[in-house]
């Protein structure tokens, strides 16, 4: 008996090296598998951008973008719960502007970095000005990143300087 358990003893440290090295050469060079290299297409469908009062819709297979822009009316109103303030859109237009194929996709691209390597704001600012959401969909999958009160969201990254760049040389947008 003693001749078994000294040979189950030697086995021991074979085994653990064993898992040892298994381990290692499974995390060895892993990259972070989620995120596309940058080589790679991103694919799309759809992208929304909406900001307090604008709102974008760009679609992958169309040159055609469509913009919303409107005013918020205040209602000063009285009820049984006291005074308050109504909120509610006015004014509304609508327009369309043409995007090529490498616009779209370096738009695409730039949100893409966005919301898989997300740049978290710095300043906060009060009376939630500077709201903007990006979205980019395909078939029945969404991905999307917000920002809420920060103000001038232009300044954020390198992505979202870029993104207000390519979009304000079609139409009239606001940094805040």
């Amino acid at each position: 008996m003693k001749m078994v358990m000294k040979q189950s003893n030697s086995m021991k440290p074979k085994l653990l090296l064993f898992l040892l090295i298994l381990l290692l050469m499974s995390c060895k060079n892993r990259n972070d598998r989620a995120i596309a290299p940058p080589e790679q297409k991103i694919k799309w469908n759809q992208i929304d951008i909406r900001l307090d009062q604008q709102n974008f819709l760009i679609y992958h297979n169309s040159d055609s973008a469509y913009f919303t822009q409107w005013d918020i009316k205040r209602n000063f109103i009285r009820n049984k719960r006291g005074p308050g303030i109504n909120y509610e859109p006015s004014n509304r237009k609508d327009s369309i502007f043409i995007f090529n194929k490498s616009e779209r996709d370096s738009l695409a691209s730039y949100i893409y970095a966005l919301i898989t390597k997300p740049v978290f704001a710095t300043k906060w600012v009060t009376d939630y000005v500077g709201n903007i959401s990006f979205q980019l969909k395909n078939g029945g999958t969404s991905l999307s990143c917000e920002y809420n009160s920060v103000g001038d969201w232009t300044t954020i990254s390198e992505q979202t300087q870029k993104i207000y760049k390519l979009l304000s040389s079609k139409v009239g947008i606001s940094s805040n």
